[in-house]
């Protein structure tokens, strides 16, 4: 749907850094994130309430019809007043409420460790997400992104891990036994 918008609710980066850093980088070669395309919601982190924050996106969804939303970060939402007391709780009902408008969402979630533990409880996750993915580095000698699918609710899928390259050709996904040790 090349005019569909998609509402991205972000605290961490304004839409003019976005665009800039997607130009440099390449990835936005033909200015999508500057061309309106994208209905860019940026947030000072740490300043919001929940209640405003999540009014505000469905105001978007509904007004644009939009089928795809971005937040970038659920950290946004965990720094917000009220998170503590009512956040798995109030995260589930958003989520909810944009699945039943007909939107995917994709939420990132930074992690606090190299763990891989989770920000939020299972219970939390579980009722957010149909699908978790885990997305990590490995800094050894060089810098190595790899990919692994955590929950799949909706789908049969490939829980192997997988390298995540990106190059002149675009992201390259390899197979895991073109992994080196």
């Amino acid at each position: 749907r090349a005019r569909e918008k998609t509402p991205s609710a972000g605290f961490y980066e304004t839409p003019e850094l976005l665009a800039s850093v997607g130009r440099l980088l390449g990835f936005d070669p033909r200015g999508v994130l500057s061309s309106g395309h994208v209905d860019f919601m940026w947030h000072a982190f740490g300043e919001n309430m929940l209640d405003e924050l999540a009014a505000g996106l469905l105001e978007r969804v509904g007004r644009t019809g939009a089928r795809r939303v971005v937040i970038d970060g659920m950290g946004g939402f965990i720094a917000a007043p009220g998170f503590r007391e009512r956040g798995g709780a109030f995260m589930a009902a958003l989520m909810n409420e944009l699945r039943r408008r007909g939107a995917t969402t994709l939420v990132t979630v930074e992690q606090q460790d190299a763990s891989h533990a989770l920000v939020l409880d299972p219970a939390t996750m579980s009722a957010l997400a149909d699908t978790v993915l885990d997305l990590h580095l490995d800094l050894g000698s060089s810098v190595r992104r790899f990919v692994s699918v955590r929950k799949s609710r909706v789908s049969r899928c490939d829980l192997r891990r997988h390298e995540l390259v990106l190059g002149e050709a675009g992201l390259a996904v390899l197979e895991e036994d073109r992994l080196a040790p």
